[in-house]
């Protein structure tokens, strides 16, 4: 494990940034809050089994013609609507017990998988989101490696949301190790989060893909996604499946440093 100086900490607000180079020496910090980042811990938090990325719905459907049909399922979503002849669309709300216990889920969304798949060449990728965001960070740490954030964005632009709690990623890691080399990128999300850090539902029903989720019904997706670390699933996908590291409970961070 490399020490603490010798650690790059980047960060990119939508994939189209990311450079191979950096993919091959970083663990990946893949956020997408608005949702699939958020779906996928408590798709695990759930008893999923595990999820197979897919970046179309033709990838998706030629990937369940290969698996057990009893036990797998369609996951995801087109313009924040579940697509059509699938299972389950891309609110957390859906994922329960009874809906993904013991299944493995095919997903594909518009911009959280396609970002995934953008990252395959990365060791591997920790997927992050409010929901899990402490524990995220533990894994990151845990890894040695640099780490790469990128933002999954929406249609090739930066997402509000997805900026924050890549700001919120940084600053809890550059609290707990203080040599990492962060780049402007990451800098400026910072400053996001510090804005935002006592409102996130505030800053989440203010964002473009917010509201316009809310105008579908979804508003109790913002809600959810708003929850800091209620999930101690970490989704990491390596080799093209995420399976989920439960990380232990941890003490409150109010508490914590007290």
């Amino acid at each position: 494990m490399s020490g603490g100086g010798d650690r790059r900490l980047n960060l990119v607000f939508t994939p189209g940034e990311v450079q191979d180079g950096l993919l091959r020496e970083a663990t990946v910090a893949l956020v997408d809050v608005l949702r699939a980042t958020s779906v996928i811990p408590q798709a695990f938090a759930s008893g999923a089994m595990r999820v197979i990325p897919a970046d179309s719905v033709e990838h998706a459907t030629g990937l369940l013609a290969s698996l057990d049909r009893k036990t797998t399922l369609l996951c995801g979503e087109r313009e924040g609507k579940k697509i059509a002849g699938f299972h389950l669309g891309n609110s957390p709300l859906e994922y329960t017990s009874k809906a993904v216990k013991g299944k493995t889920l095919i997903f594909s969304s518009t911009n959280g998988s396609a970002a995934m798949m953008r990252c395959l060449a990365a060791p591997e990728q920790v997927l992050a989101s409010f929901v899990n965001a402490t524990a995220a960070v533990e894994r990151l740490l845990d890894t040695g490696r640099d780490v790469l954030v990128v933002c999954s964005g929406k249609l090739g632009r930066a997402a509000l949301e997805d900026a924050v709690l890549g700001g919120l990623l940084v600053e809890r890691l550059l609290d707990r190790e203080p040599g990492f080399a962060a780049d402007d990128a990451s800098q400026m999300a910072r400053t996001l989060w510090r804005r935002w850090e006592d409102d996130v539902p505030g800053m989440l029903a203010a964002s473009s893909h917010g509201t316009y989720l809310a105008s579908l019904g979804f508003a109790a997706d913002l809600e959810f996604c708003s929850r800091q670390d209620g999930v101690r699933a970490v989704p990491v996908l390596k080799d093209g499946r995420i399976e989920p590291e439960i990380r232990p409970a941890a003490q409150p961070r109010s508490q914590a440093s007290t």
